[in-house]
């Protein structure tokens, strides 16, 4: 067959395109989007783009399958805004992601697995169906109250939270200030 290694970066929009994509001559791909397309489901041949370090699967039905664990060792970044995946797939297998995007998705459960990813500089989860957030985001425990780290990348802005969650993460500013600590909005 036809070889496109010398292909790095594949812009494939609003094309129709489904899961059955083939997309195992591109193997050299760094940034791949496949923005508004009629994806549902997994697309096999991803885990044979051993570079890919950016994905954009936004506006696509639902990309990936609900809990599926996603590996790959060189994605950074990772966008699936506006798509239907109200549970979060597991993330633990990206270890060097840097950047995740899933705003307007239906998300209604916090994705599990982010907090084992240490490189992770953003996660945007605006505009979703979160109503609760984990204890080590808005309730950790004293000795773990100066590590903010998760709480200063992430951005949950427009979500439906619980009146107990919204509480929980006002008592959490407060102890932060009492013990002159502070998180700053990520954008």
């Amino acid at each position: 067959g036809i070889e496109f290694s010398h292909v790095t970066s594949l812009k494939l929009r609003s094309n129709n395109l489904d899961r059955n994509i083939n997309l195992s001559a591109f193997k050299n791909v760094l940034d791949l989007d496949l923005w508004d397309n009629k994806i549902e489901g997994s697309i096999h041949q991803l885990s044979a783009m051993q570079h890919l370090t950016h994905l954009n699967l936004d506006y696509n039905p639902s990309p990936i399958n609900p809990g599926e664990r996603l590996v790959s060792n060189t994605l950074q970044v990772l966008s699936l805004n506006n798509c239907a995946i109200a549970d979060a797939p597991d993330f633990s297998g990206l270890p060097n992601l840097r950047r995740l995007e899933m705003t307007y998705t239906n998300l209604a459960r916090w994705p599990a697995s982010l907090d084992q990813l240490r490189l992770l500089e953003r996660v945007d989860l605006r505009y979703n169906a979160l109503s609760e957030l984990p204890d080590a985001l808005i309730a950790p425990a004293f000795e773990h109250l100066a590590n903010t780290r998760l709480s200063n990348i992430v951005n949950v802005d427009g979500n439906p939270f619980s009146l107990i969650t919204l509480e929980r993460a006002s008592l959490y500013r407060l102890r932060l200030l009492a013990s002159g600590l502070s998180l700053f909005n990520p954008e």
